[in-house]
């Protein structure tokens, strides 16, 4: 049978899960969230950053920043999956992928112009988009 405490359990995770969802108000903390840690990180490691660091700088509360993340690493780790996603959207765009995948292919071997090129085109993406 089920205990009050397991139904209370159950509506905290519910609502946990519905303020998670990308809603506006959530993709701008997790943003300030995020350019917080990589100001902080210009001065220290992330590991020596703390939640109250990171929380202080972005003038939001610790249950905030738990509600979106469970520590500064995950945090970091949503900042580096968001590069990765921006950096290949910005390589297929300019029809790059198939130089990156065979100069994988080929143990990172291959022409410096043709890598000189993906990158001076992908930096151009990124820039223009910023815009």
């Amino acid at each position: 049978m089920y205990e009050v405490n397991d139904f209370f359990r159950f509506i905290y995770i519910g609502e946990r899960k519905m303020a998670t969802k990308n809603n506006r108000r959530t993709l701008i903390k997790k943003r300030i969230l995020k350019e917080s840690l990589l100001e902080l990180m210009q001065e220290k490691p992330v590991s020596k950053i703390t939640i109250k660091d990171i929380c202080d700088l972005s003038d939001m509360s610790r249950s905030t920043f738990y509600l979106h993340y469970q520590d500064q690493f995950e945090l970091l780790e949503d900042i580096e999956k968001e590069v990765l996603e921006k950096t290949f959207e910005n390589l297929r765009k300019i029809g790059s992928l198939n130089v990156i995948k065979t100069w994988i292919e080929n143990g990172f071997d291959a022409k410096v112009s043709d890598l000189a090129e993906v990158i001076y085109h992908s930096c151009n993406n990124i820039a223009q988009s910023q815009k």
